[in-house]
């Protein structure tokens, strides 16, 4: 089975999410920083869509900086 690791890296914060697909796994970052935004009172704009990067692992196996062994 794999699973999707969806990450955002701002200056301050790293907001990640994981999920059974990557549109799902992203669309949780996004949910997760457009929240944040709301908690912070930031501009909208301070994050972009281009910024979150998305990886996928398999269950059951090993990884060594997100490269599997």
């Amino acid at each position: 089975m794999k699973i999707y690791r969806a990450y955002y890296e701002s200056r301050n914060f790293d907001f990640e999410a994981f999920d059974k697909s990557e549109e799902l796994a992203r669309a949780l970052v996004m949910k997760g920083l457009v929240i944040h935004t709301k908690q912070y009172n930031l501009k909208p704009d301070w994050w972009s869509v281009e910024g979150i990067e998305c990886d996928s692992y398999e269950l059951g196996q090993t990884y060594r900086d997100r490269s599997k062994l």
